[in-house]
């Protein structure tokens, strides 16, 4: 892979769309963890994960995912921006403006929500097992052990956590990929969610919806970094 994008487009190509995902990052991840505290605030008022287990990871489980939905309709024009930039070879398309421009121009504003859904539903169930399981094992510690972790061993969880909620969620990463990349296209393969579902296991078989899964957990650090130092900077505050 990285042979073929350096010989057809320069050493350059392997960082494409980079400047989106940056961009991306911030306001994802602030947004993310805002929402997420207000929904477990509210949702777990009051639930000791001791009396009722099962509401506290219900609870934490509905809270990562409610802020990841939140957060994704504010988002998402980037997210879309960055898929698109990352794989497009169109000399045309060399950064977020003219993605906007060229998908704005052929199908609207609309077009900038392009394969929503699809990932509407990627980041619910993602955000959701990620925070339930980061969550639900951290504050099930009383307060003054959580105080005394090490900021290693909340990157550790947090890592653990977001790999196994990439590995299981990645067909559905995978099919809002894909549906992101029609957007601004005249000619569509896929119409929905389920069309592309039935697209990929048709033409590549079950393999394709995992293709590329483990470089993808592998570069996931930057969302556990960022929630261990969050939780670093709470002990001095």
């Amino acid at each position: 892979v990285f042979d073929v994008y350096v010989a057809e487009q320069g050493f350059r190509s392997l960082w494409r769309g980079n400047s989106a995902t940056v961009i991306r990052c911030i306001p994802n991840q602030a947004l993310n963890m805002l929402f997420r505290d207000k929904f477990r605030i509210t949702l777990l008022d009051g639930i000791d994960w001791r009396d009722r287990p099962f509401r506290f990871v219900l609870g934490n489980l509905a809270a990562g995912g409610a802020g990841g939905a939140l957060t994704l309709l504010v988002v998402y024009p980037l997210d879309l921006a960055r898929t698109r930039l990352a794989v497009e070879r169109v000399d045309s398309v060399r950064n977020i403006s003219q993605c906007f421009s060229l998908v704005s121009a052929n199908e609207g504003l609309p077009g900038l929500y392009r394969g929503f859904c699809a990932s509407l539903v990627f980041t619910v169930v993602s955000r959701a097992v990620f925070f339930g399981i980061f969550d639900s094992i951290r504050l099930s510690m009383d307060e003054q052990r959580r105080r005394r972790l090490s900021f290693f061993t909340t990157w550790s969880l947090a890592q653990a956590s977001l790999i196994v909620s990439s590995l299981l969620c990645y067909p559905l990463d995978t099919v809002r990929r894909h549906l992101m990349m029609e957007a601004g296209q005249s000619k569509k393969l896929y119409k929905n969610q389920f069309e592309c579902w039935k697209g990929i296991l048709y033409n590549e078989g079950p393999k394709a919806l995992y293709k590329g899964a483990l470089t993808n957990s592998l570069r996931c650090t930057s969302g556990a970094l960022i929630l261990a130092v969050y939780y670093e900077v709470l002990k001095y505050l």
